[in-house]
């Protein structure tokens, strides 16, 4: 799993955690990531699922 020093990408200016801005930007990065992994482990509970089902 990527830290979360890895998932955010910011410029120089959005990197100063002072401005609103900054925050923002890190809180809209953190829901998207977290929105991916979610998506990624609904999907592997579904494939696993399937494949359970398939075995029956």
């Amino acid at each position: 799993m990527e830290s979360i020093v890895e998932v955010i990408r910011l410029t120089p200016d959005e990197m100063s955690m002072g401005t609103a801005k900054g925050c923002l930007a890190v809180l809209s990065e953190l829901l998207s990531e977290t929105k991916k992994m979610a998506l990624d482990v609904q999907n592997k509970q579904d494939q696993k699922r399937a494949g359970e089902q398939a075995l029956r």
